[in-house]
């Protein structure tokens, strides 16, 4: 019993360490605080992790910053562009021949500000700066969300069957879980055919969405990766189901999605 005391009293520094350690976040301005023991061994590693997370805040810092600095640089530019060629669109002297070259520019410029947005939103994401964590009825969301689609589906002639339990509730930043949805839907409508069929589903724990797609002709697994897409789709960024995966795996919802088409 005394041995025991005595072992519990010794590791009580090696305890408040564990939980210091489990406790820490990158996102956090201070570096762990550790108290001093009496324990030469103890003290040693107390600091060296007092540099290392010193270290790592410091770089995360860094890089956080470079990303936001860089992300406005960038959009700053494209605006202007964007803004002079819709100028030049209003023109009444330009030939079929320019017109069609500026308009593919716009186009080009609107592909770049776009994926500047979305490698931006991967990176916040990756660095879990999203912190507003609520309780969520994916039910409401979901179908507030096909409301905004309904013109579109009826433009691209797309017949949507739904199965929606009520009251579905999740964890996570509803910004986050908006965007999730979102992109899987825009996949389901974008990468389909005139007159095709989609069918989601929603019951606990989970969310099954269905189209009528031609088949692909990569991996379905290799979307989830960067930049990848098929080639029946090049106009694609190839990056709408890596946010999708991110955000999945930052609330642990489920590791097997919908494959984008």
């Amino acid at each position: 019993m005394i041995a025991l005391f005595i072992s519990y009293y010794l590791l009580a520094p090696f305890r408040i360490l564990l939980t210091n350690i489990q406790n820490f976040s990158i996102t956090q301005k201070e570096p762990i605080q550790f108290t001093i023991s009496r324990v030469k061994e103890f003290n040693k590693i107390n600091h060296f992790l007092l540099e290392m997370t010193s270290k790592i805040i410091s770089d995360y810092q860094l890089l956080k910053e470079f990303t936001e600095n860089s992300s406005h640089e960038f959009q700053t530019p494209i605006a202007i562009i964007q803004g002079k060629l819709e100028n030049m669109l209003e023109e009444n002297n330009l030939s079929q021949s320019q017109m069609n070259s500026l308009i593919e520019m716009q186009s080009t410029l609107s592909r770049l500000s776009k994926m500047n947005t979305s490698l931006s939103l991967l990176t916040k994401i990756e660095n879990h700066e999203f912190n507003n964590t609520e309780e969520l009825n994916l039910s409401e969301i979901l179908r507030a969300l096909l409301k905004e689609y309904e013109e579109l589906l009826i433009l691209k002639k797309i017949n949507l069957s739904l199965d929606l339990a009520k009251d579905i509730e999740i964890s996570g930043d509803r910004v986050l879980v908006q965007i999730m949805l979102t992109n899987l839907i825009s996949n389901a409508i974008r990468h389909n055919i005139e007159s095709g069929k989609i069918s989601l589903t929603l019951i606990a724990n989970t969310l099954i969405i269905w189209n009528s797609g031609l088949p692909t002709d990569v991996n379905p697994t290799d979307f989830f990766e960067r930049f990848k897409k098929s080639n029946q789709h090049r106009n694609s960024l190839g990056l709408g189901l890596s946010i999708v995966q991110k955000i999945a795996e930052n609330y642990k919802y489920n590791d097997k999605l919908p494959s984008e088409r």
